[in-house]
């Protein structure tokens, strides 16, 4: 079955923390980003998850790092609904909205994005509009799923007919884009994952 983009994740919602790609792709990009946010980011105190999903990442954050508030955004009424009910936190504000519904006052000190992107419409607004929401020094975290090679190419293939239409852009693609968007991208970071699986990445940038 071929979904509508952003479809798929509604349906998948009461069930999304028990999918097969849970430890193979998404838990080891939860965990590789909290590494990064304690290695160049445990300062921030005001962090946006776009694109939250269930609230696994959201709620990873503040029980990692007791001073953070996280606002985390998903488009999906669904998701936000499992989110709200099975990871409440007084300092996460699970909102449902898209990225021209993050409130950009105060702004943020950080973005996270993991797995979300490929099912933006507009790659370069979307980037734009969530820069307008972060502080200058401030940086975003954004991780996929990237066609860097034809092994990839093939794997995402397929992975397209459960989740409907998808841009698995290479990693190169996404950093040109974030430059477009007035980013400026500092590193590219592969998240280790079982062998054979498709490439993971991390690409980081600040706001000038």
């Amino acid at each position: 079955m071929i979904f509508r983009r952003g479809q798929a994740w509604s349906l998948y919602a009461r069930r999304y923390a028990w999918l097969p790609v849970q430890p193979i792709s998404l838990r080891p990009t939860r965990e590789f980003v909290i590494r990064r946010v304690t290695e160049d980011w445990s300062g921030a105190r005001r962090v946006l998850d776009m694109g939250c999903g269930v609230g696994q990442l959201a709620l990873a954050l503040v029980e990692r790092f007791p001073e953070m508030v996280v606002t985390a955004v998903d488009p999906s009424p669904e998701m936000i609904a499992v989110a709200r009910r099975d990871r409440p936190h007084p300092r996460i504000d699970y909102r449902e909205g898209r990225v021209e519904d993050v409130p950009g006052a105060p702004p943020f000190d950080l973005v996270v994005t993991t797995h979300a992107f490929p099912y933006v419409e507009d790659p370069v607004d979307f980037l734009r509009r969530l820069r307008a929401v972060v502080r200058p020094g401030g940086g975003i975290l954004l991780a996929q799923a990237c066609t860097e090679n034809r092994w990839d190419a093939l794997l995402l293939r397929a992975v397209k007919v459960t989740t409907g239409p998808a841009n698995y852009a290479p990693s190169a693609r996404v950093r040109g884009w974030m430059q477009q968007a007035g980013w400026r991208p500092v590193a590219i970071r592969p998240i280790p994952t079982l062998p054979g699986m498709a490439s993971l990445r991390l690409i980081e940038a600040v706001r000038p």
